[in-house]
This record gives structure tokens, sequence and C-alpha cells, in this order.
């Protein structure tokens, strides 16, 4: 097969893989084969149980449908369609069902190519195309690569129709469990109805109705500072005041002066007074976030605080009550940080007693396209854009995908891919690189075959910027059309 084919099959493969909706590839796939042939007309149509439920078509008059020519060409694709077989003619002006004059300049060396698909039960379908051919080599050529491409695109659409059925049942899944999840929020880490995510808000229910110390724990982005301002508006001190404060290991000297405040600043040499967070956030709610970063010191006088709610500022000899509800966020469990940590024993006992787990994403699979659903109505109001569903690739990816940034990550992506989309379904296209070149369930690619993808998409871009042509592509990136092709067809597939 000449250069001219390779070049277009090269195209085709490339629209298969780009994630873009069946439609909008199957109108380039006739795009493509114009670019390549002289392309006059074509169309495909596809039924599920004998209903019509798509079409793409090229040049194809359905303004004037009761034109004789048109009826003669549906009623082939409906016999095609019927019994399964190929219908190819080389001139239409020869093949007498065509009803055309052999003296037509219009039709004159044009063939008909008709092929059908036959995928049952998930679909059947026709596609014809009409090709001004000059050549019997040429029509040889075209016959030739149609019937070698014709069974790729069903294979292509035959795996579409089958993630489409299963994207609904998820998607029907989805719409179940919010109707019938006991929790709901316009907080979208607060949206679920997973088994992990129920229990994590039954407690946090229970939790905000005392004044004990509490901790969260859970991955980074999973939600615990969501969590921790849902408990104080469920509790008693909604309307007090409430000061968070994240703990490092550059700031750990200084969390002490900022809790108890001083009576003097030995290190300064400064005789003022300084009022620290548990004096003026009296009948409000403090949040520590990290606590592995908070010095023994630290934690014995908040042990002493949350028996007596009392404390000493540094350098004072003055008791000060306050009523301060403590609430610690942490990456981790207290079992996993005592191996690490130096932890006071006391202050560990006291965090330990009702400790509420917040799932990582990964744990809440069944909530995730819920909570995809709540972030595209928020994105579609900030940005004024009607974006109204996910297409199935990406409902496959986002079940298959690790979320090591949990609801944080699937935040910051729907965001970059709500600006990027330019259509009302949310494409593979639209969504951050990584996400397409990551592993699902959590398996990294190795170097090896991130340089591979890397490579991929440098000849594919440059194979695109040059509108499919190897001889430029190549020129572009400085390799022959003969290693373009070998690296864009590693195995040397031949058609």
């Amino acid at each position: 097969m000449n250069n001219q084919f390779i070049i277009l099959w090269e195209k085709l493969s490339l629209l298969f893989v780009s994630g873009k909706d069946v439609g909008a590839v199957l109108d380039q796939v006739f795009l493509q084969i114009c670019s390549a042939g002289n392309l006059y007309r074509g169309r495909i149509r596809l039924f599920h149980h004998d209903e019509f439920f798509l079409q793409s078509a090229y040049q194809w008059d359905t303004q004037n449908r009761n034109k004789k020519n048109i009826l003669i060409r549906e009623k082939i694709e409906n016999i095609v369609l019927a019994s399964s077989t190929v219908d190819i003619t080389a001139d239409l002006c020869k093949d007498p069902r065509f009803e055309i004059k052999s003296t037509s300049r219009k039709y004159n060396k044009v063939a008909f190519f008709c092929f059908p698909f036959n995928s049952a039960p998930y679909f059947t379908g026709v596609m014809s195309l009409e090709m001004k051919i000059i050549s019997a080599a040429l029509f040889e050529q075209w016959s030739s690569f149609f019937q070698h491409f014709l069974p790729v695109l069903q294979n292509y659409l035959r795996t579409e129709e089958i993630r489409k059925i299963e994207t609904n049942k998820l998607l029907q899944k989805v719409r179940t469990q919010k109707e019938n999840a006991d929790f709901s929020d316009t907080e979208i880490s607060l949206i679920g109805s997973s088994p992990l995510f129920r229990s994590m808000m039954q407690k946090a229910v229970r939790a905000a109705k005392s004044s004990a110390p509490l901790l969260l724990y859970g991955e980074a982005g999973s939600g615990k500072h969501t969590l921790f301002r849902k408990i104080v508006n469920l509790g008693p001190r909604a309307e007090e005041p409430i000061f968070e404060l994240t703990c490092t290991k550059n700031n750990t000297d200084e969390i002490a002066d900022l809790l108890f405040g001083h009576e003097k600043n030995v290190a300064f040499e400064q005789n003022n007074r300084k009022i620290g967070k548990l004096e003026t956030l009296d009948h409000g709610t403090l949040y520590l976030e990290n606590i592995e970063f908070l010095s023994p010191y630290v934690q014995h006088a908040l042990c002493h605080y949350f028996q007596e709610h009392l404390f000493y500022r540094i350098g004072g000899k003055n008791e000060i009550h306050t009523d301060v509800r403590v609430l610690f966020g942490n990456k981790v469990n207290l079992q996993k940080m005592q191996a690490s940590y130096d932890m006071d024993k006391e202050f560990y006992n006291r965090l330990n007693i009702y400790p509420i787990e917040v799932p990582s994403l990964m744990e809440r699979e069944t909530d995730i396209l819920l909570l995809a659903e709540q972030r595209m109505k928020e994105l579609e109001v900030r940005y004024h854009k009607n974006v109204l569903h996910l297409s199935s690739n990406v409902v496959q990816l986002f079940m298959q995908y690790f979320w090591p940034g949990n609801i944080a990550e699937l935040k910051d992506v729907l965001d970059i891919a709500v600006r990027h989309s330019k259509t009302q379904t949310l494409q593979i296209c639209d969504l951050p690189a990584r996400l397409r070149t990551t592993k699902p369930n959590g398996k990294n690619p190795s170097l090896q075959e991130q340089l591979q993808t890397f490579e991929k998409e440098l000849l594919t871009d440059a194979l695109e910027k040059n509108n499919g042509n190897l001889s430029a592509a190549g020129r572009m990136l400085g390799i022959s059309p003969r290693m373009m092709h070998y690296k864009m067809h590693p195995e040397k597939r031949r058609i």
C-alpha cells in the first residue's frame, strides 16, 4: 500500500484514541478520507434493535430526501444492512441501478462503496461512500483499504457502545445514590452515599454536639478541613470565632507562644504581654493541622487544658480559664504516628478516644461520579459554560484512576477540563496530560514507559501540525520519514 494510504491510516488511528465523542470522530473520518481522496459524499448510519441512534454524513443532501438518486442509495443501503453483504460499484454511470446517464460529467468515474456493520447485540449499521476514482488500479487500492479499515472502525464503534452502556449503568447508579443519600451539602467534599462516607458523617454529627477534643485524620486533599467546618456549623459554637493553624517544622517554636501567649518575651527581652489564641477564642473553636509538629511542651499543656480548661501564659503564674474546643487534623492515624514522633502518652490517649477517619477518594469509589457531577455544576456557573455531562471515556478513566490528590485533585482536574472544553460533553482530550498517561489503579508508569509516551505525543503533535505528512513531520523533528513510520509503528504493522 502506497504512502498516501499509510498516512491516512495513521490519521484515522489517531482519531480512535483521541478521546473525542463518537459523532465527532466519525465526522473527522469523512474529512480525512476526503483529504486523502476525492470524496463526493458519504454517510454512516447505526441502529440498535432496528432503531436508528447515530448518523454522521458528509455532503449528504438531507434537505432533498425525495430526490430519486438519494432514494436509490438509501434502498441499496437498506439491502446491504439487511443482508450484511458488501456492495461496490466502480462507476455509477455503468450501474443501471443508479439510473445515471453515461454522459453525465458529474458522476463520471465516481465509485460507490457500501459496507455493513454487524456487531449485534450492540448495533448494526451501514457506511456508504461515493468517490471520484480515475483509474481501475486506484479503485482496487481504495477497495483494499476499506476492507482492512472497516473491521477496525467497527471494533472502535463496538468498544465505544459497550463503554456507553457501562457508563449509563454507572450514571444510573449515581442518580440512585443521590436520591438515597443521607447526607448532601453545597460543598463537594460532603456529598456522597458510600458506606465509609456515611459512617464518617454519622460520627461527625455526633461529635458536633460535644466539646471534647477531636482528631480528624485522612490523606491530603480528602476533605478534613471541610469536615471540620461542617462539625463547627452543626454544633453550638457555629456563631463563635474560629482560628485555624497549619503546624510546620518551621513554626514549631512559635506555636506555644501563639496558643498560650506570654507575659514576657524572653527571646527579645521585651516586657510586653501577648494574649494567646486560647484566650481570645473563648467559646470558639481552634483547629490545628499536622499535630506531629507540636512540641512535647505544647502537647502537655494542651492535655492540662482539656482536663481543666485552664492554662498559663508563658512566663506567667496566673491561671486563665476559657472554653475553647480544639480539633486536630492529621494525615495519618495516631498508631502510625506513635512509632515515628515524640508524642505525650496522655495527649495520645485523649485524641484516640473518638478519632474520625476521612476516607480517600479511592475508598469512596462509588462517590466519584457523584462528586464530579456536583463540581461540574459549580464550574458551569463560574465559567458561564454549558458542559452537561462526562463522555463514556472520561467516566471510565475517572473510575480507574487512583486519585493520589483525592477530592482536591478531582476538583482541579474538572476545573481545567471545563475551562478547556469546547463542547457540552467533557472529553479525554480536555483532561490534564497526567491523567491520560497514568496507568489505572495506582500503578505509575516506569521511566521507559513515560519516555515512550512523551515520544509518542511529540510524534503525534508533529503529524497533526503537518497534516499527517510524514516527511514534513520528520523534518520538523529532525528524523527521516522512514524513522517516523517506524516510531509510530514499532511493530512494523503492514496493512
